[in-house]
């Protein structure tokens, strides 16, 4: 018997509303009191950070095990995003007056680690932490907040919460996706040419949620105050070395938070055909996939298995509605990606031109992204241009 789609989305842990998205908020404290310290650091962040004993307050804390302590998968989620952000503010500390550190102590390095292990992600600070399981919501008045901030500031607020209302709205696009991929697979073009419309619109008012970064979050404050804890241990060099409490330490080199890890978009690639042939594309998709929880890549390398929407589109007649709302869901993908490299020409391009001298200026240097990549601006042009190259004439 076939799996319905729940069924079937369940076993990667997506939900059928929201897709890669929390469907529900975050828990925002533990029912075992022996975790409450790493709580009160979190709360406390952006000032021990400021008035720069942010260090001095992690180091005083206990090695703790999660395994006795945690209760629920939520619990271990919320557990690494505590620890991912305390883990962060440890190495960069105040960004602009510290240098960093390349070394995590015992105290936060073994519980990020076990509880990493037990969510299937690296123990680093990534995508996941920053903008889809950091949601949460007030049980009474309903406002949507953050349960971490590196900063206080309600630009960092904005810009994190942006990011989980794209990946929320997106959330549908998916669904639809796979249900466009099944009814293919049935040769139900009139069900694949509902699906695909649904898609196109849905993706416009993810491109619209982007745009709203804008009413929020000043691109002064993300880039000079918010993107330097984007950064990953690879930018450091040698890493960071995790103690391990027993005199011995682990060097690690990972990433920093990329909305190029974002599962959905990669999802939608493969379910509407987008291929990124260019060997640096390529190899940076697979990359960014290290990133994710390990559940969403299977579910990635999966889905290439479902019937082909692409080829179900190739065997319809040139000119058809089904053929036309195709265009029109790529052609909402390709905006969506517009509208990110102008997000990005805003937010990281132009604030670091200004924080250059003159003779530090040079237009010819790729511009790195907190990911890693080498040229960002190249790769993010080069993926918007595979997904127009995508559309059927």
């Amino acid at each position: 018997m076939s799996l319905t789609l729940a069924q079937m989305l369940e076993s990667y842990r997506i939900s059928p509303e929201t897709g890669f998205a929390m469907d529900k908020p975050s828990p925002t404290t533990f029912k075992n009191p022996a975790l409450h310290p790493w709580l009160v650091i979190c709360r406390q962040l952006p000032s021990l950070i400021r008035d720069g004993t942010l260090r001095a307050k992690i180091d005083q804390l206990p090695v703790l095990s999660p395994a006795d302590l945690l209760e629920s998968f939520e619990e271990y989620r919320l557990a690494f995003m505590l620890l991912t952000f305390m883990a962060q503010a440890y190495i960069w500390a105040n960004a602009s007056i510290d240098r960093p550190s390349s070394v995590l102590p015992a105290c936060i390095s073994l519980p990020i680690i076990e509880v990493a292990q037990e969510l299937e992600v690296i123990p680093a600070y990534i995508y996941v932490s920053g903008s889809i399981w950091l949601y949460t919501r007030d049980s009474i008045t309903g406002s949507e907040s953050c349960v971490c901030s590196f900063t206080g500031t309600k630009d960092e607020e904005h810009f994190n919460l942006t990011t989980h209302n794209v990946e929320k709205i997106g959330g549908a696009a998916l669904i639809q996706s796979l249900r466009a991929s099944r009814l293919a697979g049935q040769q139900n073009e009139e069900g694949v040419r509902e699906c695909l419309e649904k898609v196109g619109d849905i993706l416009k008012e993810c491109r619209n949620t982007l745009r709203n970064l804008r009413n929020g979050c000043d691109p002064s404050t993300f880039f000079n105050s918010i993107r330097p804890y984007l950064v990953g241990s690879q930018a450091i060099k040698g890493g960071v070395r995790y103690l391990t409490g027993d005199g011995g330490e682990e060097p690690y080199y990972f990433p920093g938070a990329s909305a190029a890890q974002s599962s959905l978009f990669q999802a939608l690639d493969v379910l509407l055909g987008v291929t990124h042939a260019d060997s640096e594309r390529a190899e940076f998709v697979q990359q960014m996939r290290r990133a994710m929880p390990a559940y969403h890549v299977r579910f990635l390398e999966d889905i290439t298995e479902l019937p082909s929407i692409p080829e179900f589109i190739e065997q319809c007649p040139s000119g058809s509605t089904v053929h036309e709302a195709y265009n029109e869901a790529l052609g909402a993908l390709q905006e969506f990606r517009s509208e990110h490299i102008r997000i990005v020409t805003s937010y990281i391009l132009q604030p670091s031109k200004k924080s250059m001298s003159a003779t530090e200026r040079d237009e010819s240097q790729p511009k790195q992204g907190s990911g890693g990549s080498s040229d960002l601006m190249s790769l993010l042009k080069g993926m918007r241009d595979d997904t127009k190259d995508t559309l059927k004439t």
